[in-house]
C-alpha cells in the first residue's frame, strides 16, 4: 500500500496539467485547430483517469473508507455535479424537451462532448472499492490484463454509449490507465527512481510516437492504429510529467488553483467557450496580430474567465459547492 505522506503536491500539479490539457483540446477543437489536436491533445482524458486511480488508492491507504462511503463521495463529488451541469446545458443551451430521450442523453454525457467521461469513470469508480482491496499480485495482474485489452482492441470509440462492441472498445482501450494509477501508487518508491533515470527516454519515445502520429496524418501511412499510437504517447508523456512536477516547489498559487477548481473548470469551460464565440472572431479579426497568437490570448482570458468564475461560484454556494460545482 502507499506510504502515509503529506500533501501530495506532484500529483496535484499533475492535476493542473491534466485540466489545462483537457480544457486546451476542447477550445482547439471546437474553433478547427484539429490538426493539433490528433498531433498531441486528442484523448487527453487519459491523463484524468491516471491521476483518478491514482487518488482512488492513495486517499484509500490514508483514510481507508467503506464501500458505502466510498459510493456516497463519488456521488456528492462528481456525480451530483455532473447531472446539475447536464441539466443545466440541456435545459438552457439547448432547449431540450423534458423527455426520455434528454434523460438518456444526460445519463450518457451526450449532451456535450467533454461529459461522456463521468458516465464512463462511473463503471470504474463502481469497481474500484475491490480494487484497492487488491493484493500487490492481483493488481498487477489486472494491469497486465487490462494493457493486454488495450493492444488486443486498440480502438477508442467516440462517446458514452451501452452497445455492443462499443463499450467493449471504450473500457477496453481506457481501464489500463486507470489501474497504470493504482499501481503507481502502490510501488511508487520503486518507480519514481526509475522515472527519473529514464526520463529522457521516455521523453525520446514520445516523441517518436508523435512524430509517427504525424506520419500518419501526412502520409497516410498506417503502423499502427491511431488510438493505439495516442494512447502510447499519454503513456509516455506521464512519465515525463511525473518527473517534471515533482520538481515543482509548493504552493505555486496558479496550478493549486487550477488543481483545486479542475472539476469545476471541467464542467464549465465548455458553455463559456461557446459563449464567447463572436466575442472571439470579432478579436480575432481586428487583432494585428498573427491568428495563432490572438487564439493563445483569447484562450488564456477565457480560460481566466472560466477560474475566476469557478471560484466565486465556490464563495457564493459555500459549502453547498462541492455537489453543485465538484469544488
Amino acid at each position: 500500500m502507499a506510504a502515509r505522506r503529506e500533501f501530495d503536491w506532484s500529483m496535484h500539479y499533475f492535476r493542473a496539467v491534466a485540466i489545462v490539457a483537457i480544457v486546451l483540446m476542447h477550445y482547439l477543437s471546437m474553433y478547427g485547430h484539429n490538426a493539433v489536436v490528433y498531433g498531441f491533445f486528442h484523448s487527453a482524458s487519459i491523463f484524468f483517469l491516471f491521476i483518478s486511480g491514482y487518488l482512488c488508492q492513495y486517499v484509500e491507504g490514508r483514510h481507508p473508507s467503506g464501500v458505502g462511503e466510498f459510493y456516497l463521495k463519488k456521488l456528492k463529488n462528481v456525480i451530483c455535479p455532473f447531472l446539475v451541469f447536464s441539466v443545466l446545458s440541456g435545459v438552457v443551451q439547448h432547449k431540450a424537451a423534458l423527455d426520455w430521450a434528454f434523460v438518456k442523453a444526460v445519463l450518457t454525457g451526450s449532451l456535450q462532448w467533454h461529459l461522456w467521461y463521468i458516465p464512463f469513470v462511473t463503471g470504474l469508480f463502481i469497481v474500484s472499492p475491490g480494487l484497492c482491496r487488491l493484493n500487490d499480485r492481483r493488481l498487477l495482474a489486472a494491469f497486465l490484463l487490462a494493457l493486454t485489452a488495450f493492444f488486443v482492441f486498440p480502438f477508442r470509440p467516440v462517446g458514452f454509449m451501452l452497445a455492443w462492441p462499443d463499450t467493449l472498445y471504450l473500457y477496453s482501450y481506457f481501464t489500463v490507465f486507470y489501474l497504470s494509477g493504482f499501481v503507481y501508487c502502490r510501488f511508487r518508491p520503486r518507480i519514481d527512481p526509475a522515472l527519473k533515470a529514464g526520463v529522457w527516454w521516455f521523453a525520446a519515445l514520445a516523441a517518436l510516437v508523435t512524430a509517427l502520429i504525424a506520419c500518419q496524418a501526412l502520409t497516410g501511412f498506417k503502423m499502427a492504429t491511431y488510438d493505439l499510437l495516442m494512447g502510447l504517447q499519454k503513456f509516455f508523456l506521464i512519465a515525463v510529467l511525473l518527473v517534471g512536477v515533482s520538481r515543482l516547489k509548493p504552493h505555486i498559487w496558479l496550478l493549486d488553483r487550477l488543481a483545486k477548481y479542475s472539476f469545476a473548470l471541467y464542467f464549465m469551460h465548455f458553455d463559456v467557450f461557446e459563449q464567447f464565440g463572436p466575442i472571439r472572431r470579432v478579436f480575432l479579426a481586428a487583432a494585428p496580430l498573427p491568428q495563432w497568437l490572438a487564439d493563445a490570448l483569447v484562450f488564456l482570458a477565457l480560460s481566466a474567465v472560466v477560474l475566476l468564475a469557478a471560484m466565486a461560484l465556490k464563495k457564493l454556494f459555500g459549502r453547498f459547492s462541492r455537489p453543485l460545482l465538484g469544488a
